[in-house]
């Protein structure tokens, strides 16, 4: 029995309406295709850039913060920015009295700032929305996470449990759900469309999830946490303490095997542990957030201001190197290029560069006029190898790479190219003029 033509026509339209439907449906986006979209930059927190940052750099631009015209005081940053898909830099100041969210062109121009209350220090984008967490004070003290268009307008806030002042980040899955939480609460995952998809049963400092490929959540805090998708509580694990500490865990790291590694703050504790909690080793004379190279090598700078470079599989130091202390808490730690090159700035307003052996390539002092505590935040590398960098108590972003070639030089090294060219035009590849000796040629 055959159908009619009307028939595969209406079956046809059917399959057709499906296919056009089922993209419409879909609420959830990934992470931002931006070098760096959220802390760390990426899901797994490995603070490792694909790019190649700069070898011998200078200053490109200096964005001073005070020339925003906003309400409230001195304005600064004091931690790592983030980068939308067209090169903008996004970050959150940490003004006296009304914290701002803060774009800049890439040419180190303001784009939009915001007021927003008091802001957490990180951010967090996906393909078309910027997420960080911030606290009001309008009513009542509350907490929210907050996400606004790339052109800095609200689309919306959902309140987070709690109301303690927050010093954590949104993440961001591979299924698009935004997760964030505030100090001591629970952990919520939400929606792209600011609909809430659960709230975890755990309660804890929450710092910055990493999100493992298959989902999986791990967050430091009060304990280390995993936590699956469905906001379910796999395991945790106790922080190292003593009498009188008060320690928690910073944002941990995953490695692409999967390995996770978390360290402490006010008490040291370092560990190295599989995807189902097992410890694999521990350094109990290490703190700090780690970072994470592309041939599995372990960075952490701790309290002491000395970065370690760690073997994976025991967890022994291959090499140390006296940085100075880091950021707040070494919250943020070194950050690695393609090549394998460390960046670490520290808390006197030095940025620095080292060897993947641990030598040092060049260093930068960005407050030379300030003496003592400069706070800035660890570095990022953008797409073309240029670091940025959030200035703490100089009040200024920092753009740090190879400057351009200017238009004089660019047309006196085409003229020297054209000139070179004229004059080895007629030289084969061996350095022969003309026709080589016994060259073949045409048979008449």
């Amino acid at each position: 029995m055959f159908r009619s033509k009307s028939a595969y026509s209406g079956l046809l339209h059917g399959i057709c309406l499906v296919i056009l439907i089922l993209p419409a449906t879909r609420v959830f986006a990934q992470l931002a295709n931006s070098p760096w979209p959220d802390y760390g930059g990426g899901y797994l927190n490995q603070h490792r850039s694909p790019s190649v940052g700069p070898s011998a750099p200078q200053i490109l631009w200096a964005f001073d913060l005070q020339t925003i015209q906003a309400t409230g005081g001195f304005k600064r940053g004091h931690h790592q920015p983030i980068l939308l898909p067209d090169g903008t830099l996004v970050l959150n100041t940490a003004d006296s009295t009304n914290d701002q969210i803060v774009a800049i062109n890439p040419n180190g121009t303001l784009r939009w700032n915001v007021s927003a209350s008091s802001l957490g220090p990180w951010l967090a984008a996906d393909a078309d929305k910027i997420y960080t967490i911030r606290q009001t004070y309008a009513a009542s003290s509350s907490t929210q996470l907050r996400s606004v268009n790339f052109n800095g307008s609200t689309i919306w806030n959902v309140s987070l449990p709690g109301s303690n002042p927050t010093q954590n980040g949104p993440a961001i899955a591979r299924s698009g759900a935004i997760y964030g939480a505030n100090d001591f609460s629970s952990l919520v995952a939400v929606n792209p469309n600011g609909t809430t998809a659960w709230t975890s049963g755990a309660s804890g400092y929450y710092v910055n999830p990493a999100v493992a490929t298959d989902g999986t959540i791990v967050a430091g805090g009060t304990t280390l946490k995993s936590i699956s998708p469905a906001g379910v509580v796999l395991w945790e694990k106790p922080t190292r303490t003593a009498l009188g500490k008060f320690p928690a865990y910073l944002s941990p790291a995953i490695s692409d095997d999967g390995t996770i590694y978390a360290g402490q703050i006010n008490y040291p504790n370092l560990l190295a542990l599989s995807s189902s909690g097992a410890q694999l080793w521990a350094r109990t004379d290490l703190d700090g957030a780690p970072a994470i190279g592309t041939n599995g090598k372990v960075y952490v700078v701790s309290e002491s201001g000395i970065l370690s470079a760690l073997n994976p599989l025991d967890g022994s130091t291959l090499w140390t190197y006296a940085t100075g202390k880091t950021d707040y808490y070494n919250s943020e730690g070194a950050t690695i290029d393609a090549n394998g090159s460390l960046y670490v700035s520290n808390d006197q307003g030095v940025l620095m560069s080292l060897t993947p052996g641990g030598q040092l390539r060049w260093s930068m002092d960005l407050a030379p006029d300030i003496s003592g505590f400069v706070g800035i935040g660890a570095p990022i590398i953008g797409s073309s190898g240029v670091l940025y960098v959030v200035g703490g108590h100089t009040g200024k972003v920092f753009a740090i790479g190879v400057p351009e070639p200017s238009g004089v030089l660019m047309s006196v090294l085409s003229l020297v190219g054209l000139i070179w060219i004229a004059a080895h035009s007629d030289r084969d590849r061996n350095g022969y003029k003309g026709k080589k000796p016994c060259s073949s040629h045409s048979v008449q």
